[in-house]
């Protein structure tokens, strides 16, 4: 389960080892530092570590009692902030997390 925030924008993706993408495969490379300032240098919407951390929860909950959908592997979900699209099992030859 992955979740993260910055300034107004928020995504939660479930990774399942050896059968989807990585987070590597969603993030190739590491942004630049002067890109990714920390949360008390650039501010964070204060209700979004909630909305965030509510996914999670229900998506945890639906893995563990096997109920209802969840997230599909590498699916990347934002909140309306930011836009990001959806990647589905990208091809990255030589990537161990991949079937």
């Amino acid at each position: 389960m992955h979740g993260s925030i910055f300034r107004f924008e928020g995504q939660a993706t479930i990774f399942y080892p050896y059968e989807g993408p990585c987070y590597r495969c969603l993030v190739p490379e590491p942004p630049p530092a002067e890109l990714a300032p920390s949360c008390a240098e650039a501010g964070v919407l204060g209700v979004l570590p909630g909305i965030i951390g509510s996914i999670q929860a229900v998506e945890t909950i639906k893995l563990l009692l096997d109920l209802g959908e969840p997230l599909s592997a590498g699916s990347l979900p934002t909140t309306p902030g930011g836009v990001l699209p959806d990647v589905q099992d990208p091809e990255r030859p030589g990537m161990p997390g991949l079937r």
